[in-house]
Parts: C-alpha cells; sequence; structure tokens
C-alpha cells in the first residue's frame, strides 16, 4: 500500500518507520529543517532521536508532492494540526481515504474530535481499509472512540 504519513514529529516518524516494512511510504514534514535532518542523516533528531528512518521512506515538505500516488493518508499531527491539514486537502480536492492518529484534544472546547462527522465518508469503509494493512498495525475499536476513520477532504466544523 502506498501510505502518505502527514507530520513527522515523533509518532509519524515512528509510524512511518513501522510501515516500511510492507508498504511505500512519504513522509511529510511541513518544517524543512526536520525533513533537512531526515534526508541526511535518516533520523530525526528533533523529535524521534535514535531510530533511523529506512531509506525506503521518502521525505517531503511539499504537501502536494507527498500525497502523490497515495493510497491512504494517515495524519499524526498533534490534534491542533488535524483541521488546518484537512483544510489543506480540501484545497486540493482530494478524496483519499484518511485515517488519524492525533493525540491531545481540541484546544477551548478539551473534546476529541471524534464521533463529530470532521470529513465525510468518500472512501473504502474502514474494515476494507484496515485488512490491507499487516495485523500489528490495525488499531483496535474503542469506547471512546479515540481513533476515529473518516474519507477525507471536506471542511471542517468550526469549534467553538
Amino acid at each position: 500500500m502506498k501510505i502518505a504519513m502527514l507530520g513527522a514529529g515523533a509518532w509519524g516518524t515512528a509510524l512511518a518507520i513501522a510501515f516500511a516494512g510492507n508498504n511505500e511510504v512519504t513522509l511529510w514534514s511541513r518544517e524543512q529543517d526536520v525533513a533537512d535532518d531526515l534526508l541526511k542523516t535518516r533520523e530525526n533528531h528533533r523529535f524521534f532521536p535514535g531510530y533511523k528512518l529506512p531509506a525506503a521512506v521518502r521525505v517531503e515538505t511539499d504537501f502536494a508532492a507527498a500525497l502523490a500516488g497515495a493510497e491512504l493518508l494517515v495524519v499524526s499531527t498533534p490534534i491542533a494540526g488535524l483541521r488546518p491539514t484537512a483544510e489543506r486537502l480540501k484545497a486540493l480536492g482530494c478524496t483519499l481515504p484518511l485515517l488519524w492518529v492525533c493525540k491531545g484534544f481540541e484546544a477551548g472546547s478539551g473534546k476529541l474530535p471524534c464521533p463529530a462527522p470532521v470529513l465525510p465518508r468518500k472512501s473504502p469503509p474502514p474494515s476494507r481499509l484496515l485488512s490491507r494493512l499487516p495485523p500489528t498495525t490495525t488499531p483496535s475499536p474503542s469506547r471512546r472512540r479515540a481513533i476515529c476513520i473518516r474519507g477525507a477532504c471536506a471542511s471542517m466544523p468550526t469549534t467553538t
């Protein structure tokens, strides 16, 4: 599977390393210095020191280029980055399936972005999507729905 990992912090870097064994992974960083470090040393010294990025993982700072050819988008930003990332995806007319693994709560409301419909379903059912990933990467459902799966790229509701 071709995966675009959107967010090159500790979580995004760790997931890119984990997914790289069985998938084609592109890791997008909004921070040029982080991308430069990853390209030069294959290590994320700022956010995930001590772990090497496999040579097969492509590193990008160009958002549209990171999406090129992807079959699945994984947003691994802090929760504050989820909304801006979804808005960028919408602006590009993106309709790819999206999985977000963001940590934290929305500022102001203190809520998880679930179960409110943040993005419309325009993608395969989550079970079919997740069945294509190795078993150890399939998230378990939880009562709090901390991991939410939605089709990508429509407008997000305003946080009050």
